[in-house]
């Protein structure tokens, strides 16, 4: 969630046309720090007065680099409530800490919003991969410690031939299979999501690390170690 830039907020509409059925819209939107959804929308906007009218929504982000069903997203379902005067000044700094250029918010059209009463979500991390997230779940979660300069990693392993060498021994030596590329797509504390490609077919892989990575010394030595692995298990240099 904190990773998102945007996500499709689905609301019940209360436009004469489509009274009562589910409306889209993709707007941006920032989260406290109690994983709350804030929203900043205008009057000009439907979904603001269908927040209005009924504040029972859904949120669905997708992870970064989303391209196709085999992508990452979530949907959180809960009940948006307009902020009184007193919570308005603090939404305001978190959703500018993320937007900084956001200076639009202040119009005296736009009205804010906190996703409230969260009912859990979905989660679907590609064919195969679905989970319930019960709202408890939900509350407890924190933002992956990774997550921060996993993209930096990314960028300098798959810009070396030795470290897609690397994953590619990784794949074999972890999972069993020979693969012609690997690709690394993002990196989390638990584990590194792949784009491999064998036999002319390519394909999302998801490797495990042998333990969690909680900082970027962690996440450095795990890498390193299950490289070496590999390396030696698979005779090579």
């Amino acid at each position: 969630m904190t990773l998102a830039r945007s996500c499709v907020l689905s609301t019940v509409s209360s436009h004469p046309s489509s009274s009562g059925f589910p409306f889209g819209s993709v707007v941006e939107f920032a989260v406290d720090s109690e994983g709350r959804p804030l929203l900043a929308t205008s009057t000009l906007s439907p979904h603001t007065a269908d927040l209005q009218a009924d504040g029972r929504c859904s949120i669905t982000v997708t992870a970064p680099g989303f391209k196709s069903l085999q992508d990452a997203r979530f949907t959180l379902t809960g009940t948006a409530k307009q902020l009184s005067d007193m919570d308005r000044p603090a939404a305001r700094e978190v959703y500018l800490a993320k937007y900084p250029e956001a200076f639009y918010v202040d119009f005296g059209d736009f009205r804010w919003f906190r996703m409230e009463d969260t009912k859990g979500g979905r989660y679907v991390g590609g064919f195969g991969r679905v989970a319930s997230v019960t709202e408890e779940d939900y509350k407890a979660a924190q933002p992956d410690p990774v997550a921060s300069f996993a993209p930096h990693v990314c960028g300098h392993m798959n810009g070396e031939v030795s470290h897609i060498k690397d994953m590619q021994d990784m794949v074999k030596h972890y999972v069993g299979l020979t693969v012609q590329d690997a690709k690394l797509l993002d990196i989390d504390r638990l584990g590194i999501n792949l784009q491999c490609n064998r036999d002319g077919k390519s394909f999302k892989l998801r490797l495990p690390f042998i333990r969690s990575a909680e900082d970027r010394k962690e996440l450095k030595e795990v890498l390193v170690e299950m490289t070496k692995a590999a390396r030696q298990a698979l005779g090579s240099s």
